[in-house]
């Protein structure tokens, strides 16, 4: 298996190997032309400096993600496709959702040769791997010890026997996700704990929505909770820092959770 990001990749795509692409795709003149007026649009930032780069994909534009899904698709999908998984003796998978991506093959020489490949090739479209997100590991049914584990997209996906004894692939939240999540709670917390608690208890729910609904997988319950258990205790804390004096116990406390029915995290995907 190999695990791998790519440095700076919406800063560093080629206009014109992304407009030559989108040419042979048959895009009409007209298309293309805006297209490139938006990829040479400059970049206001806050003191007022407008940057004109001479690469890369509008910053925060919509059509950003999508001009950077094309130039990945002939970057990455296409030669993986035609020049590593084609040849390969031990079969070959691909997952690419963003500028992150995982390899997985057969046989451990096939990934390492896919390493040392790979620099050379990113190299030619002015791209280059981030090699502290970078990593070769051995992660199969039967991989053996160590058996590796590693993060894309938020999770974190590992090998672990399920109640009936089967080795299956588990997804939880990624530890440095779920920490990077609380550290934001308690710094909204922080700033909003003196707000009446009809409000309190609306924005927190809308706050939980967001990583309940991507996080809720199968399997991935004990994470979900111990988040909740974390962001309540925040709570907790701010409601006891209004004032001088405590306001709660937890008792108490647990009584206002009741009151104002806020509920637990849940699981959204279904068998």
């Amino acid at each position: 298996m190999f695990e791998a990001d790519i440095k700076g990749f919406f800063e560093h795509i080629r206009w014109d190997w992304l407009l030559k692409r989108l040419a042979q795709r048959g895009e009409d003149g007209a298309w293309l032309g805006l297209i490139s007026k938006g990829l040479r649009a400059g970049i206001l930032e806050e003191e007022g400096r407008v940057l004109h780069p001479e690469s890369g994909t509008p910053q925060g534009g919509i059509v950003s993600p999508v001009l950077a899904n094309v130039d990945r698709h002939y970057v990455l999908d296409l030669g993986f496709e035609r020049r590593v998984k084609k040849p390969s003796r031990g079969g070959g998978a691909w997952f690419r959702p963003a500028d992150d991506f995982v390899a997985a093959f057969g046989w451990r020489h096939e990934a390492q040769q896919f390493e040392r490949d790979l620099p050379e090739r990113l190299k030619g479209f002015g791209l280059e791997l981030a090699w502290d997100k970078t990593q070769t590991i051995r992660f199969g049914r039967r991989g053996g010890e160590p058996n590796g584990r590693f993060d894309l997209r938020g999770f974190e996906f590992r090998w672990e026997n399920s109640r009936a004894g089967r080795p299956v692939v588990q997804r939880r939240t990624a530890p440095k996700k779920r920490r990077a999540a609380v550290g934001r709670f308690t710094e909204w917390m922080r700033g909003h704990r003196h707000e009446r608690l009809g409000q309190l208890r609306e924005t927190r729910r809308a706050k939980e929505e967001g990583p309940w609904n991507y996080y809720g997988l199968i399997g991935n319950s004990e994470s979900l909770h111990g988040y909740g258990q974390e962001t309540t205790r925040r709570v907790f804390q701010g409601l006891n820092r209004r004032g001088q004096r405590r306001s709660y116990r937890w008792r108490s406390f647990w009584r206002w959770r009741q009151r104002f029915r806020i509920p637990a995290p849940r699981l959204r995907e279904r068998a």
